[in-house]
């Protein structure tokens, strides 16, 4: 499988850790090193891998899926085991819900009510409080699926933990950064607020071939893949 890098990180991330998961290889494409920032993005293969100007995720034998969801679903269906879409009916509903439950509801809040403004120089107003409070219940709401458990659903990693943590493990890592500015958004004390999501992050970051993902999709990122998350 060919995986192209051109924006969208997180989601190319999804894809590389459910391959890793399956034992699927994959090649990162040389178009990657001449994609870390719009200025350099050759739009002319871009637009050939992605028409609509959607977030390019892979190519599998020709098949090209611009969309990570989708992406896994194929990868599910042609490298079935071990599976990550539900070994039963029941878990392959619960993960789809959380799944869109995830994106469809708290993606935007954490991306673009938040994470944009302050990237663009906004730091404090009455919006991104708002959205930092929903923020706080967005993680409960984690914290509380994960009570007693690993995993989301079905007692193994599946597609529900990887799609929630490439989003929210970025999140975290940024709202990190900025505890050692001037902003406290009240996330400092993650570790003793959500000590299930926490747990939850170090069994994803102990999952077989984690580190090579991750240091594929955000290379040369001060170390991303290494020691953002607070501690005990």
């Amino acid at each position: 499988m060919d995986v192209h890098l051109f924006t969208g990180k997180s989601y190319l991330w999804r894809i590389l850790l459910v391959s890793e998961v399956k034992g699927i290889t994959y090649n990162e494409n040389s178009k990657r090193q001449a994609c870390s920032n719009h200025q350099e993005i050759n739009f002319e293969d871009y637009f050939s891998l992605s028409p609509q100007q959607m977030q390019a995720s892979g190519k599998e034998n020709e098949i090209l899926l611009v969309e990570s969801m989708s992406m896994i679903g194929y990868l599910e269906k042609h490298h079935p085991l071990p599976p990550v879409l539900g070994a039963t009916r029941q878990d392959k509903e619960e993960i789809l819900d959380v799944i869109l439950e995830f994106d469809l509801n708290v993606v935007a809040n954490l991306a673009y009510r938040i994470m944009t403004p302050i990237i663009l120089g906004v730091t404090h107003n009455s919006s991104i409080q708002s959205a930092i409070d929903q923020a706080h219940r967005d993680l409960m709401w984690l914290e509380h699926l994960l009570q007693d458990k690993t995993w989301l659903v079905g007692g193994r990693v599946s597609a529900a933990d990887i799609t929630l943590y490439t989003i929210v493990a970025p999140f975290l890592r940024f709202i990190g950064n900025l505890q050692q500015g001037v902003l406290d958004m009240g996330f400092s004390e993650i570790t003793k607020g959500y000590p299930a999501v926490e747990d939850w992050m170090k069994a994803i970051k102990g999952l077989k071939g984690y580190r090579r993902a991750t240091e594929i999709v955000w290379k040369g990122e001060d170390q991303f893949a290494e020691d953002f998350l607070p501690t005990s």
